[in-house]
């Protein structure tokens, strides 16, 4: 089932985080709706990311595209994505990565093309550089940890025999539907081109392809490579994610034999800290310095591929939308006025076209204008009628708005926030009034009515 476009930035749950321009053109592609081709959700202020919104299968996605590779830039767009997308459960690293020369654990030869899911992150190059050698830390408050339990579970299901083959059919099928696209460049470069060297052998000279400087070293037999037709096979592991780019393969190997590691990359150490979070890399070179991008765009679009199809097996554990709604708030500064009298006409004129009964909250839902010269009791007709509606409909939540100026109303919409302890709201960089508006118009947020007190002008306030 295809889900309807969010009704604001509060309705999405997953983020796909890519580095290259080339790894965030495959997850695009594979979009099956896109959100922003009309207009954007915008983002909170301050925020510098670049997003992308549609739907991958059931899910809402937000794309947040880097400014470049590496764990700061990740540890930014991450944290700002955070920022504007607060109910992001889920983040997807998705990208190249460079591959280590060892059996995984399901007994398959890594090959460039391959797919790396993380079952763990390890920031390889945090800790103490001494005279004879590196020391890294990877104490409990160093070490960046495992995925949650609910990712682990999944990875545990796509490990075993039945789900590993529903899992490559998918994106053997993705893929395909990639590599339509002439302009990805999608295909598989060819078994050829695919050469790993020992580990101790170096690239002859820098800025030149292998082809172009005759490296002749001695090549490593793959049996993988002697098949016909070589389809990506997914690898579970240890990622190993640092700031420089791993080029040299003994130090690769050693690394891999102290960590556990099967691949490295730059991103993922950045995001760890701030989404529950999983990579997904295509292999496109051996982490040495005979680096290539003949395979970038044709891991990156087997990462996609890959991406999406978990996508297809994730089911976020599901909630009682009835037990998760927030309590019904009374947000109104004055008190009930016992001496109030008169006025029964127009009581009833609000009582018959506001009504009592919980409605849906939108665009449907009745507006009512009180009107008329200062003094002549239109705050205490409205004072009236909320507290005869709380009376009879507790369920209903009541929000009383100063609209006599800018920062009244600012000051009643963070009244607001705090009374439902809305996310971000306590953040000076967050656009207060887009996060109580996008909170209002959740489909798990109670009924509500809102009352705009002593306003004079309605373009002051467009957001209701």
């Amino acid at each position: 089932m295809k889900p309807i476009r969010p009704a604001s930035r509060l309705g999405f749950e997953i983020a796909i985080i890519c580095a290259l321009t080339i790894e965030a053109d495959a997850v695009e592609a594979l979009f099956d709706q896109y959100w922003d081709e009309d207009h954007s959700f915008g983002k909170s202020p301050g925020d510098p990311n670049a997003y992308t919104t549609g739907s991958i299968g059931r899910h809402n996605i937000v794309l947040a595209h880097m400014p470049g590779m590496g764990k700061a830039n990740a540890t930014i767009v991450a944290s700002h994505c955070r920022t504007s997308y607060p109910n992001i459960e889920l983040a997807l690293i998705v990208g190249v990565c460079g591959a280590v020369l060892i059996v995984s654990s399901n007994s398959i030869e890594i090959v460039l093309g391959d797919i790396i899911m993380s079952s763990g992150i390890v920031q390889y190059d945090f800790g103490r550089r001494l005279p004879e050698h590196f020391m890294h830390k990877d104490t409990l408050l160093d070490s960046l940890g495992r995925p949650n339990m609910e990712i682990r579970a999944l990875l545990a299901k796509l490990e075993g025999r039945r789900s590993r083959k529903l899992l490559s059919g998918k994106i053997i099928n993705h893929l395909m539907e990639l590599q339509k696209e002439a302009d990805l460049h999608a295909q598989y470069p060819g078994n050829s081109s695919d050469k790993l060297f020992e580990a101790s052998f170096r690239h002859l000279s820098d800025g030149k392809t292998c082809e172009e400087c005759n490296c002749n070293g001695q090549l490593m037999p793959r049996t993988r490579l002697e098949q016909q037709e070589i389809q990506p096979a997914v690898h579970f592991g240890l990622i190993a994610s640092g700031n420089t780019m791993m080029k040299f393969g003994t130090e690769r190997d050693e690394i891999a034999r102290q960590e556990g590691i099967i691949a490295f990359e730059m991103e993922s150490a950045g995001v760890w800290d701030t989404f529950p979070c999983i990579a997904i890399k295509g292999a496109y070179d051996y982490a040495d310095s005979h680096k290539t991008k003949k395979w970038q765009r044709y891991a990156a679009a087997t990462a996609a591929a890959c991406a999406k199809a978990f996508l297809e097996f994730w089911e976020p554990s599901a909630t009682d939308q009835s037990m998760n709604r927030p309590a019904p708030k009374f947000v109104v500064p004055y008190p009930n006025n016992p001496d109030f009298v008169g006025r029964s006409d127009i009581l009833q004129q609000l009582k018959d076209k506001l009504g009592h009964e919980e409605q849906t909250n939108g665009p449907s839902v009745p507006r009512l204008s009180l009107f008329g010269l200062g003094g002549v009791g239109k705050t205490q007709i409205a004072l009236q009628y909320i507290y005869w509606l709380r009376g009879i409909n507790p369920a209903i939540s009541i929000l009383w708005v100063h609209a006599s100026s800018a920062d009244r109303f600012r000051q009643s919409y963070l009244s607001i926030a705090e009374e439902y302890q809305i996310p971000g709201y306590d953040d000076p960089k967050s656009d207060l009034l887009l996060l109580v508006k996008c909170w209002l118009e959740r489909t798990d947020c109670e009924p509500w009515l809102m009352v705009f007190d002593n306003s004079s002008s309605f373009t002051l306030f467009p957001l209701l």
